[in-house]
This record gives structure tokens, C-alpha cells and sequence, in this order.
């Protein structure tokens, strides 16, 4: 099989003969890979999102996620797209060894089955991209075009509406393992939220501004109309050569 990262605790103890001399060493192993993975995946999410907090813009929030999740999983491709009207908008994508793929994409490329399976919510896992019988030829070979041969993407749904996909792909096959397609699935939820509420921050901002550019308006309006209809009635007073001249009591 394919080779895979193990963690484990070695305790080495000496083994001796019936002088009390070293004759030998036993060891006691105990596999901890579970609970490194589990220690590795929650330091990598609290960095993450300390690092999204101050950002402000949905485009910055998607370069970065892709671009530590890239680093951390080893990943040649890592991107967050947008989904509308059976497209996907890629904004910003991490990318190395392999080119990018910033711009829109069809999803009817990926075919029928593979579709499907994305409407699950389950992180859709393609160990082998010219081997797995879910890709039509087509998709195999837009793939192959864009150099990937194996990847992770999540779906993330806004009640039953798709609205983004996080893709993390390999340019060769790769055994993913199911640690790394969980941490996958979570960041896809929390850039969600986060893009969401750089959205939301946005539109205050922009009708704050709006208010305060009306406002603005209003008062440069207030400023200028009592004077001229202030000026409008005291002429509207006076006729040329009358003059009203109070006679003084008797």
C-alpha cells in the first residue's frame, strides 16, 4: 500500500543477563497518531482563524485560507469558488508546481455522477482522477489539462443552494487520509462564515456612507435655501421709492 505518516512513543528499556549487564533492549511502542493528528488539526484551525478575523475583504480571506490550508496539507492546488447559475467563480487559488485556475468554470464538466455526489454535503474524495469511474471521460481529461490527480472539495450549501466549494488538489494520485478530509470539510465552513461576514461588513459600510453623503447633501441644500428665500422676502417687501414712515405721537 501507499505509505502513510505515523506518530509514536517509543520507551526503550535495557534487558540484562544474570551478571546485571546489558544484554539486550525492549521496547514499548504506543501509536499516537490519532491524538497528534487530532492536536495538529486544532492548533492549524485557531491560527486560521485568528488570521481571518481582521481581514476585510472576501477576496483576502480566500487567497489566505487557500495558502495555509495549501502549506499545511502539502497540497498542489488549493482554491474557494463561488457557485451561481452552474458556475464557479475561482477569485484567488493557491498554486504550486502547477498553474492557476483563476476565472469561471462550467460544473457540468465534473458529469452527472460526480454532481450527485457533491449534493450528499459529504467532502467528495477522488484519490485517482483517471482512475475513479464517477468522472466522465471529459472531466478526466479537463482535469488532466489542469494538472490534477487527486483532490478533496466540500460543497457548502445556504439551506439547499449550493453557494461555494473549497477544492484541495494533488497533482499526482494521493491516498487522502480521512483526518485530512475532515480539516477540509471545517475550514470550508468557517471561510464560508467568514466570507459571509466580510459581505455583511461591506454592505454596512456602504450604506453608512450612502446616509452620510445624503446627509451631506441635505445640509449643503439647508445652508443654501433660507438664504436665498430669506433674501427672496425682504425684497418682496420693498417696492421702489415707497417707504413706510411711522408718525409720531401727538
Amino acid at each position: 500500500g501507499a505509505p502513510e505518516e505515523v506518530w509514536m512513543d517509543l520507551d526503550y528499556h535495557p534487558v540484562l543477563d544474570g551478571q546485571g549487564d546489558p544484554a539486550g533492549v525492549i521496547c514499548f511502542l504506543a501509536e499516537t497518531t490519532g491524538r497528534v493528528a487530532v492536536e495538529r488539526k486544532t492548533a492549524f484551525l485557531l491560527s486560521l482563524s485568528d488570521a481571518l478575523r481582521p481581514l476585510g475583504t472576501p477576496a483576502d480571506i480566500m487567497a489566505l485560507t487557500a495558502a495555509r490550508l495549501g502549506e499545511h496539507l502539502d497540497a498542489s492546488r488549493v482554491f474557494y469558488a463561488e457557485i451561481a447559475s452552474g458556475r464557479m467563480t475561482v477569485e484567488r487559488d493557491h498554486a504550486r508546481g502547477v498553474s492557476s485556475i483563476v476565472g469561471e468554470h462550467s460544473l457540468e464538466a465534473f458529469g452527472p455522477d460526480l454532481l450527485n455526489a457533491y449534493r450528499v454535503g459529504t467532502p467528495v474524495v477522488v484519490r485517482d482522477v483517471q482512475a475513479d469511474e464517477r468522472l466522465s471521460p471529459e472531466a478526466r481529461a479537463g482535469l488532466g489539462t489542469r494538472q490534477v490527480g487527486a483532490f478533496v472539495d466540500v460543497v457548502l450549501f445556504e439551506e439547499t443552494q449550493w453557494v461555494g466549494l473549497l477544492a484541495v488538489q494533488n497533482a499526482t494520485p494521493r491516498i487522502w487520509t480521512p483526518e485530512e478530509e475532515m480539516l477540509v470539510q471545517e475550514v470550508g465552513g468557517r471561510v464560508k462564515v467568514a466570507v459571509v461576514r466580510a459581505r455583511a461588513g461591506r454592505d454596512v459600510r456602504g450604506r453608512h456612507r450612502d446616509g452620510e453623503r445624503r446627509r451631506d447633501e441635505g445640509l449643503q441644500g439647508a445652508d443654501a435655501g433660507p438664504v436665498a428665500g430669506g433674501a427672496a422676502r425682504r425684497d418682496a417687501g420693498r417696492r421702489p421709492g415707497l417707504h413706510r414712515v411711522r408718525r409720531p405721537a401727538l
